[in-house]
């Protein structure tokens, strides 16, 4: 080696060691009073450090250089500049403050100096995360293992989910749609640890999160965190957000308050002793499961403080408190009591909807016959006894998820006529699926007739509205506005047993119907799942029209035949060029209702018996 470059070489490793040297010798500036961090309410008081700490044990620690122990740079990357003031300037997604911390710790523990500091950075900690001790080494020790200014974790086999998201893809490949709320599951089980929050709207999540209740409500902590960070938005890093912990700033708009709603009493439900157990389960290595208690313990005390902002504004704002508190809780009270008297028919509905998704089409063949049971059975229970009352169980969740079950069984069965009286049914109607979104669904309507009202109500309600959520493929009612089928309607003049139907043919006539003059009123009939409102109408007879109304015969199931014989008008949906149908309407000679979509009302088989020896008349709307 040439001597100048020997020279050069040698002055560089002395002074590499000098450098060294002085680092170690280089003492740790005293910290200034006013960052002293006291506990906040509710918080422990944080454990001084003696000596260097357990978790250095093993570890290479790096001695800061002289001037990053200045209290310049300790209070900047130890996040006590704003201490005293906010507990939610906690920055997760850069790795540079925890690993000047625990860099700190373990090659400057003697130092006397230090001790101030570390108590100081704890309790920022423990306002910011709520953990105990043995985490914060935890953080420390995985800090450790970090080169980088942002952490490097690996999470590829966290909770096993890595094969299902690349095999569920955005759905639409065989299988792709069984697997959808997996890959959902899985994006946001590793937001957790290693990516960023997946971007999910709060009717997505309550689509596939919100299947009925009971056991599918019984979601892991790791899950619940999920939902919490993607439905509030709390973001990857999950800081300096509007939120805080004094309630001083909220967003009033109605999404908002939806998500907040949507998780509500998911926050509570977060443990952090579960969560660092399922994390253990993971197979994610201890520096990810380390940053992953971390985001938990945040997502649960930033979640509290959205909880808190909105709670504020109602006390500010009296009108918004129902919305938040009385109309979700009765309406997930009332979702209660129906799904338990109606558990059999709603487990054989979602039942078909695991079919579909799995486009298992044998699991389907059969199951209208019993739905169509446990539907008219839910009727009668909840005392459906017109046409109205009937049409609204298509609002209501247990009505909804039965006629959508009914209609996927009989697009299986190949009688989309069938299908197309359930899709008519159900296609308009706001989307259901369990409590979570039948409490949505209730302050939806709520906010919608505040407004109507209340013009100075502080909810910004333009965007109060639930879509269809099943993005990405999978929504088992998705091809409902694409059905088209026949009508046939008249008196019926015969009734011949064919199989399991029955057909029935019609009087040729010519009919005499009533025209209406409408307008519209100002009360709200439903709100739509595209957000828009649908009013009801006052209508009156303003004349009458002579129409060619001869039928084509239709065969329908013979448990429908009930209420209907010879003489009594019936209006069917038959698939077109086909003779099976589905019976909407059976009315008597006298013009009186006896059974709308399969629904019979009360006295209608005595009804339909006086009918055969009567003469029908055209019905009067």
């Amino acid at each position: 080696m040439h001597t100048k470059s020997k020279r050069a070489l040698s002055s560089a490793v002395f002074s590499a060691a000098l450098c060294a040297a002085n680092a170690a010798n280089a003492q740790v500036e005293a910290m200034p009073a006013d960052l002293r961090v006291a506990p906040i309410a509710g918080r422990r008081a944080a454990t001084a450090q003696a000596g260097v700490p357990g978790y250095c044990a093993g570890a290479t620690a790096r001695p800061l250089r002289p001037n990053q122990l200045r209290a310049t740079y300790l209070r900047t990357v130890m996040g006590l500049q704003h201490a005293a003031t906010r507990t939610n300037s906690l920055e997760l997604e850069r790795a540079t403050g925890f690993m000047a911390v625990a860099q700190l710790a373990c090659a400057h523990g003697t130092d006397p100096n230090l001790r101030d500091w570390m108590q100081s950075w704890r309790q920022v900690m423990i306002n910011a995360t709520d953990l105990d001790d043995a985490s914060l080494d935890q953080v420390l020790r995985a800090a450790l293992s970090q080169t980088g200014r942002s952490f490097e974790v690996s999470c590829g086999t966290f909770a096993g989910q890595s094969a299902v998201r690349r095999e569920g893809g955005e759905g639409g490949a065989v299988g792709g749609r069984a697997l959808r709320h997996e890959a959902m599951r899985a994006d946001m089980l590793r937001s957790l640890a290693c990516e960023r929050a997946p971007l999910f709207e709060v009717d997505e999540l309550a689509y596939w999160f919100d299947r009925g209740g009971g056991a599918r409500e019984e979601f892991p902590t790791l899950l619940r965190a999920g939902l919490v960070q993607t439905a509030l938005r709390l973001g990857p890093a999950v800081i300096g957000r509007a939120w805080d912990e004094r309630g001083t700033t909220v967003e009033q708009r109605g999404r908002d308050l939806l998500a907040w709603l949507f998780v509500r009493d998911d926050v509570g439900a977060i443990d952090l002793a579960a969560a660092r157990q399922e994390l253990a389960r993971s197979g994610i290595p201890a520096e990810s499961q380390a940053m992953a208690l971390v985001r938990v313990a945040r997502i649960k005390l930033l979640a509290k403080a959205v909880g808190d902002a909105w709670r504020a504004v109602a006390a500010r704002e009296p009108a918004l408190a129902p919305m938040l508190e009385s109309i979700p809780n009765r309406a997930r009270d009332e979702y209660r009591r129906e799904a338990q008297e109606n558990r059999a028919g709603l487990e054989r509905a979602w039942a078909v909807e695991d079919a579909f998704l799995q486009q298992n089409t044998s699991a389907m063949q059969g199951c209208s016959a019993p739905l169509l049971s446990a539907f008219t059975q839910y009727a009668q229970r909840v005392g459906a006894r017109d046409e109205r009352s009937v049409r609204a169980l298509f609002d209501r969740p247990v009505g909804h998820v039965l006629g959508a079950a009914i209609f996927r069984c009989e697009l299986a069965a190949g009688t989309p006529g069938h299908a197309w009286a359930f899709a008519d049914m159900i296609k308009s109607s706001p989307i259901q699926r369990g409590e979570r979104m039948a409490a949505l669904q209730a302050v939806v309507r709520a906010v919608r007739q505040e407004v109507e009202s209340n013009p100075r109500f502080p909810l910004d309600a333009g965007r109060l509205y639930l879509e269809a959520g099943a993005r990405g493929g999978g929504d088992w009612i998705g091809d409902a506005n694409s059905m088209s089928a026949s009508t046939s309607a008249g008196v019926v003049a015969s009734m011949r047993p064919q199989g399991d139907r029955v057909l029935l043919t019609f009087q040729q006539r010519r009919a005499i119907v009533p025209t209406f003059a409408c307008t519209r009123s100002n009360r709200i009939s439903r709100i739509c799942r595209d957000g828009s409102v649908e009013y009801e109408r006052d209508c009156v007879v303003n004349g009458q029209v002579e129409v060619d109304a001869t039928s084509e015969p239709v065969a329908i199931p013979a448990s429908m035949v009930g209420p209907i014989a010879v003489g009594t008008t019936v209006r069917a949906i038959r698939t077109l060029q086909r003779p099976e149908g589905f019976a909407i309407e059976v009315l008597s000679s006298a013009r009186t209702q006896l059974a709308f979509m399969g629904v019979a009302f009360e006295g209608a088989q005595s009804a339909a018996a006086s009918s055969a020896a009567a003469p029908a008349r055209p019905r009067r709307r």
